[in-house]
C-alpha cells in the first residue's frame, strides 16, 4: 500500500483535523528515521570501501608528425599529387599554425595499402 493510499484511509477513519495533524506528524517522522538510516548505511559503506581505482591508460608511442618534404620523398610523388591524395581522404592530414601535418604511420599504413599492391602488379608484369 502506498503511503498515499494508507494516509487517505487513515483520514477517512478519523475525520477529526487534530488526528490528522498526529498522523501527518507520525508519517513524517517515520520518513525521517528512514532518511536518516540510510544517510547512517551509505557513511558507513563509504567509509569502508577504499578509494576506486581507475584502470591505467594504456600507453600508446608518441605520434610523430612529418610535414610534406618527408612525405613527397618516402612516396616519391609530386606535390600535386600530394594535394589530390590529401583532398580525396586517401592519406589524412592536419595543419597547424599554416603548416600541412601528416602523421608517419598513416603515411606507412598508405604506402602498405597501395604500394604493395602497385609492385605485385609490376611483379606480374615481369612475368609475362
Amino acid at each position: 500500500m502506498t503511503s498515499k493510499k494508507y494516509l487517505q484511509e487513515r483520514i477517512r477513519a478519523h475525520p477529526n483535523r487534530r488526528t490528522v495533524e498526529m498522523l501527518l506528524r507520525e508519517i513524517l517522522s517515520k520518513y525521517d528515521h528512514i532518511i536518516h538510516t540510510m544517510v547512517q548505511i551509505i557513511e558507513i559503506e563509504q567509509k569502508s570501501k577504499s578509494p576506486p581505482s581507475f584502470p591505467s591508460p594504456k600507453e600508446e608511442p608518441p605520434v610523430k608528425w612529418v610535414d610534406a618534404h618527408v612525405v613527397l620523398n618516402l612516396l616519391h610523388i609530386s606535390k600535386r599529387t600530394l594535394l589530390d591524395l590529401r583532398l580525396n581522404g586517401e592519406i589524412p592530414y592536419c595543419t597547424f599554425h599554416g603548416v600541412i601535418l601528416f602523421k608517419e604511420r598513416d603515411i606507412y599504413k598508405f604506402m602498405d595499402d597501395h604500394y604493395g599492391f602497385h609492385i605485385h602488379d609490376i611483379e606480374n608484369q615481369n612475368e609475362t
